[in-house]
């Protein structure tokens, strides 16, 4: 069982409770909204007391941050195994790609929080927001011109790829904006797809020459 620390330090506690926790609070968001659901619907469905909730975190908005957090820390692993592995730079970032938009497909939930645009909902938010995709981009952007520093991929500015990235995940939802009666189980595998194709033709370069 793996375990993880309570902010501010001291006691160690299961690390399955806390991703009860977060699994509980996507399912929330979605479906009340995250400012209409409350710490203790976060514990209701995850079947702990409200308590043990801040054992874990300290607030609704480090709750979310952690879904967060969770999900680019995920998918960023995903990158740097790829990284490690002797592949071109056409598979690599096919499957990163369909990784990524993959783990989005699997949680529909997480989409539609996504889709709130809860970091504008007021300063404080805000803050918050543009401390984590700072940090975030950064991420990216160190994997991204390690592989054109390589000659892997072609050269643009890394920062505004690493944006373009992040923002692909807002094709999702105004898609369905646009096609709202088309069921995004047979949808989204086939925006996967080609937003994959398109982020290969534009990074890679021809073969051929």
């Amino acid at each position: 069982m793996a375990y993880a620390t309570v902010p501010g330090g001291g006691a160690v506690l299961p690390d399955d409770k806390r991703q009860a926790i977060l699994d509980a609070a996507i399912h929330s968001f979605a479906r009340k909204g995250y400012h209409a659901t409350r710490i203790s619907d976060i514990a209701d469905r995850a079947g702990i007391g409200k308590g043990t909730v801040y054992l874990y975190f300290e607030s609704k908005a480090d709750v979310l941050i952690s879904i967060l957090q969770t999900f680019v820390d995920e998918v960023l692993s995903f990158a740097d195994e790829l990284m490690r592995e002797s592949v071109t730079a056409r598979e690599g970032i096919e499957r990163f790609f369909r990784h990524g938009f993959a783990r989005i497909a699997e949680n529909p939930d997480l989409l539609t929080v996504l889709g709130q645009r809860l970091f504008l909902s007021d300063p404080a938010m805000q803050r918050r927001g543009e401390e984590f995709f700072r940090s975030i981009i950064l991420r990216i952007v160190s994997k991204i011109a390690a592989v054109m520093d390589a000659g892997q991929v072609r050269t643009y500015d890394p920062t505004i790829i690493a944006c373009a990235v992040i923002g692909a995940i807002n094709t999702f939802e105004l898609y369905h904006v646009l096609h709202p009666d088309e069921d995004p189980a047979e949808s989204i595998p086939r925006i996967t797809s080609e937003l994959t194709r398109f982020f290969i033709e534009a990074l890679v370069p021809d073969p051929s020459g």
